[in-house]
């Protein structure tokens, strides 16, 4: 797994984050018959925005894709895309 992450704070874009990562994975194998399964490559794509202050301070706006894809190609659905759009919110219960 390789991901490399940025923070936008030096261009005054305070709260601003991206990063991307992509995961390898090899040498699988199925427990119970022990023969070779698909091959999968992931890539992540991440941008988040945590406004620090003002009316939406405590809002964390995040956008995410995904894409899973395998080698060799097969019917198990693959490739997977993934778009999420997701709004979340910080508040203190006690």
């Amino acid at each position: 797994m390789i991901k490399g992450s940025y923070n936008f704070a030096r261009f005054g874009l305070d709260g601003i984050t991206a990063y991307g990562l992509w995961a390898h994975g090899w040498g699988a194998v199925d427990p119970t018959t022990r023969s070779p399964v698909v091959q999968q490559d992931e890539y992540n794509f991440d941008f988040q925005w945590r406004p620090k202050r003002g009316f939406l301070e405590g809002l964390w706006f995040r956008a995410r894709y995904a894409h899973v894809d395998s080698r060799p190609r097969n019917s198990a659905g693959f490739p997977i895309n993934d778009i999420r759009f997701i709004v979340n919110y910080d508040f203190q219960l006690l």
